[in-house]
């Protein structure tokens, strides 16, 4: 067991449980409990502990679900000694603590899709039918980030964190502390769960105290506008920090703590701007995303052709079409350049899910590295789902699990087209098919249902070969209305091109002759012209470093 827990009885027959959960510093366990039995004093206080060290390795989603079992333990124990359930319950966590009190809750209503296991989901509990309110104070509830610099953390302590988290990444430690990151997937995965009991029904009351002096957590990251667009939001005094938060020796620090604990008629003192706010009048929203070597350019025409389809069949249809910029090869093949923009796409996955409460599932349309975004979400995130899906200019493996996605409803289908001429994914991420998460599915296409029989075999041209605007009903078609239609008859092709098939199938040689290049660069800086030259070494190293991110730029 990760989590150790005690009970603080209430000094009169209880009717309350209080679940109170600390962040990285114990302080939370000191001063609320006392606050708690002064104001509630029939509450039994349950307290559960658990390594929040800044090495911690502990798995947040195993904390949680440690967490909503040791409650429910609880509730059931005082129903069998008492003979009737506890009236109700109200959880209270401090910064990461905040995190996994609501992490246990949702996954106590059921949204445990990271606890399923061989296709069963763990059953609902019985103790969230008590939940009367929920207090986070200073929530991370968008997680944690360093980048850019919170406003009140001084740059010294902000260059430290930097330097400690790229430390904990390299030699895997601090895992808790790296899985409760902005984007995460624990941190998304929670969030989206939360939207989603939002639209089931009535919520508990929950209520975020901010301190205004928050030097950990950027004021963006503490209020959710999409997940906790519902929340009430109080201020605590001025000057109190991010630790400072659970300080109850202070009056009005007190006082604020109090109202949240006991109080009906709270006000949030945070309005919810109207750009953030639902739209109810949306019925489907597609999100168009560009790939590698990208501005996206294509992403405005074919949104409007969606958006003119929808027009004609009588449907409001959004497009979502942000971008995380240009993305050259070279940081497309490393895995966590690749995963920050996964980060991002789920970041914005959650904002559309959460201002679009009619839309149904998000369908979605990629090409390249978009059609990775989604893969690595569906992969890591188990609580997103999409409906329909095109893929263009692949950049997944072929053996990427579709036939799952689809039974598991993550997915409704999928269409993908295939170029005739696509060296870009035939000769590159081709070559990680076999071991990698990226790979050919682009150009050799998928090899498991529905992808075979959805896919169109071939649109002439490049990487973006499908792309072009003969294409956008074919793919409009699909998108909104679920019809296969296939591509007009001058856009395509019966074959692939010859040379192009081969050096997908040379990949490796076409690496190997991209090595000599560097080697023969190197060999040319250290012993041709700069040498020739009396350059000094420390010189021709400058012009090698140079023009290797000259070359590899332009890949």
């Amino acid at each position: 067991m990760a989590v150790n827990v005690t009970l603080q009885p209430s000094r009169e027959p209880a009717t309350t449980l209080v679940v109170v959960v600390h962040g990285l510093k114990r302080r939370i366990l000191e001063t609320v409990p006392p606050a708690v039995a002064e104001h509630l004093p029939q509450a039994d206080i349950l307290l559960p502990a658990y390594d929040a060290g800044p090495l911690s390795n502990a798995d947040p989603v195993g904390l949680a679900a440690e967490i909503s079992d040791a409650i429910e333990a609880q509730w059931r124990r005082h129903t069998q000694q008492t003979g009737g359930e506890y009236r109700r319950i109200v959880l209270i966590g401090h910064s990461r603590g905040a995190l996994l009190v609501r992490k246990a809750y949702v996954f106590a209503r059921g949204e445990s899709q990271e606890l399923s296991r061989g296709g069963l989901t763990p059953a609902e509990k019985g103790w969230p039918r008590a939940v009367e309110r929920i207090i986070l104070l200073a929530g991370m509830n968008r997680g944690w980030s360093l980048s850019p610099k919170p406003s009140k953390m001084s740059r010294p302590r902000w260059v430290l964190l930097r330097g400690l988290t790229a430390i904990a990444r390299l030699t895997g430690r601090a895992r808790l502390l790296r899985e409760i990151r902005r984007g995460a997937p624990f941190i998304a995965n929670l969030r989206v769960q939360w939207i989603r009991l939002n639209r089931r029904g009535p919520m508990p009351l929950t209520v975020q105290i901010l301190g205004d002096m928050d030097d950990l957590v950027a004021p963006g990251d503490n209020i959710d506008l999409q997940a906790g667009q519902h929340f009430v939001y109080l201020n605590a005094p001025h000057g109190t920090t991010h630790a400072g938060v659970v300080e109850l020796e202070d009056a009005d620090r007190r006082e604020v703590f109090v109202r949240a604990l006991t109080r009906e008629d709270l006000v949030s003192e945070y309005l919810v701007p109207e750009s953030q706010r639902e739209d109810a009048s949306v019925e489907r929203v597609v999100f168009v995303l560009h790939g590698i070597r990208d501005f996206g350019g294509w992403t405005d025409r074919l949104s409007a052709v969606l958006e003119q389809h929808g027009a004609r069949t009588g449907r409001v249809v959004e497009t979502v079409r942000s971008s995380y910029g240009y993305f050259p090869m070279t940081r497309f093949l490393l895995l966590s350049e690749r995963q920050k923009n996964v980060r991002w796409f789920m970041d914005r996955y959650t904002e559309v899910l959460a201002k679009y409460p009619n839309a149904g599932p998000i369908d979605f349309v990629g090409h390249s590295n978009g059609t990775y975004l989604l893969g690595s979400a569906l992969r890591r995130y188990r609580a997103c789902d999409f409906g329909r899906v095109v893929c263009a200019g692949s950049v997944l493996p072929r053996n990427f699990e579709w036939d799952e996605m689809v039974r598991d409803r993550r997915i409704t289908a999928i269409r993908n087209y295939l170029t005739s001429a696509d060296w870009v994914v035939g000769i590159f991420p081709n070559l990680f098919d076999r071991f990698g998460d990226i790979g050919g599915g682009g150009f050799l296409g998928f090899t498991r249902e529905p992808a075979v029989s959805a896919q169109f075999q071939y649109v002439k041209g490049g990487h973006g070969g499908a792309l072009v605007a003969d294409n956008f009903e074919s793919i409009a078609a699909f998108l909104l209305d679920g019809r296969i239609v296939d591509p007009p008859e001058q856009i395509r092709s019966p074959e692939q091109a010859p040379l192009v098939l081969l050096a997908s199938k040379l990949d490796w040689a076409v690496w190997l002759l991209l090595a000599a290049l560097l080697a023969s660069m190197a060999w040319f800086v250290a012993f041709g012209w700069p040498a020739a030259a009396g350059l000094e070494p420390w010189l021709r190293v400058v012009i090698f470093v140079a023009l290797l991110l000259a070359v590899l730029h332009s890949v």
